[in-house]
C-alpha cells in the first residue's frame, strides 16, 4: 500500500524515498508524498472508469465501477447448463429460419434451449394432411393419400385441379371412382367433364391411366376399353385396345391436331364379346355396365 502524507501533515523523519506508492496508485483527487516526489505532495492519477451495471455481473459477485468507495453486487442470473424453454419463438419465413428468445442471463457451453415439436410444426405449417398416410413425423401421423398434381397433370390420384365431375363418379384419394354395375341394368357410360379450361396447344398426347375391376356381362375373350375425348361438343380424339380386369393400363390419345384452350370431357366404355358360350354364333361386341377407376390424366 502507498504511504503518503496529507498536505500540511508532518512526515517525521520519513520522506518520499521511504514510500512505495506512486501517483499512479493514488486515487485521482487526493494528494500525497509518494515515491519519487522529492518529499513534495503530488496529485494521484488513479481513476476508476468502469461502466458495468449490476445486471452485467453475475448474481452474488461484487465489483466497483467509478467509485472506489462503493462496492456493488451483480444481479445477472447464472443459468449455467440451462435446460429449458425460450421466452418466445417465431418463424422468419422470409429468411428461411426460426428464432427463439431466451431468458436473460449467463449460459455456459452445455446450456440447451428447447423448441417443442408442436412449436416447430406450427411454425413450419406441418399438418397431417401434408404427410403421407400413416407416416409419423414430429409427433403426428400423416393422413395424405393422394399425389401432387404437376403442371402437365389435369388429374392425379385425388388431386383435381380442373375439377372433373360426373354421374356415378366420386373423387377419392386414390382416383376417380366410377360405379356402373347396378341392378337391374346399370350404367355403361363413365363420363367426366372438367369445369376448368386447359391449354392443350403445346402438347400432342393425352395419357389416361385407368383400371376396370368389374363388368356386368361375362366375356370369354379380353374386354375392349374405349376412350373418347371431347371439348364441350366436338370430338378431339379416340382410342381403344383389348385388356383384362384388375389391370392398370395407360391409354394414349393423339391430340396433335387439337390446338386450343378448353374444358375436357372424357368418356370410357367397356365392351364384352357377345358369344360368351364359345359357339361363335354372335361374334360381336357390346358395351356393358362396369366399375372402374381413372387414376391420372396428363398431357405430353
Amino acid at each position: 500500500m502507498a504511504r503518503f502524507y496529507p498536505v500540511g501533515g508532518s512526515g517525521g523523519v520519513s520522506g518520499s524515498d521511504d514510500c512505495t506508492g506512486t501517483a499512479a496508485e493514488l486515487l485521482k483527487g487526493y494528494t500525497g508524498i509518494l515515491k519519487g516526489s522529492d518529499d513534495e505532495p503530488v496529485q494521484g492519477s488513479l481513476e476508476l472508469t468502469g461502466n458495468a451495471q449490476a445486471a452485467h455481473v453475475l448474481n452474488g459477485e461484487t465489483f466497483y465501477t467509478n467509485n472506489a468507495k462503493s462496492k456493488q453486487t451483480g444481479t445477472m442470473p447464472n443459468r449455467g447448463d440451462y435446460n429449458g424453454w425460450g421466452n418466445s419463438k417465431g418463424n422468419d419465413a422470409g429468411n428461411q429460419r426460426m428464432w427463439v428468445k431466451v431468458p436473460s442471463g449467463y449460459y455456459n457451453e452445455n446450456a440447451n434451449v428447447f423448441l417443442s415439436w408442436e412449436d416447430i410444426r406450427n411454425m413450419a405449417g406441418i399438418t397431417p394432411e401434408k404427410i403421407k398416410k400413416n407416416e409419423p413425423i414430429m409427433g403426428i401421423i400423416g393422413s395424405f393419400e393422394g399425389y401432387v398434381a404437376g403442371p402437365t397433370d389435369l388429374y392425379n390420384r385425388g388431386q383435381n385441379p380442373y375439377n372433373f365431375t360426373g354421374t356415378n363418379v366420386t373423387n377419392e384419394s386414390g382416383g376417380l371412382r366410377f360405379v356402373g354395375v347396378k341392378s337391374p341394368y346399370g350404367d355403361s357410360d363413365f363420363k367426366i367433364i372438367s369445369s376448368g379450361a386447359f391449354n392443350f396447344v403445346p402438347y400432342s398426347k393425352l395419357r389416361i391411366w385407368f383400371l376396370v375391376d368389374q363388368i356386368k356381362h361375362y366375356s370369354d375373350s379380353n374386354y375392349i376399353f374405349k376412350f373418347h375425348i371431347y371439348n364441350e361438343s366436338t370430338k378431339i380424339a379416340e382410342a381403344s385396345f383389348g385388356g383384362n380386369l384388375n389391370t392398370m393400363y395407360m391409354m394414349e390419345l393423339n391430340i396433335s391436331s387439337y390446338a386450343a384452350t378448353s374444358i375436357l370431357q372424357v368418356i370410357l366404355e367397356t365392351e364384352f364379346y357377345n358369344d360368351a358360350s364359345g359357339s361363335d354364333s354372335d361374334p360381336t361386341w357390346s358395351t356393358s355396365a362396369f366399375n372402374g377407376w381413372i387414376y391420372q390424366i396428363a398431357v405430353a
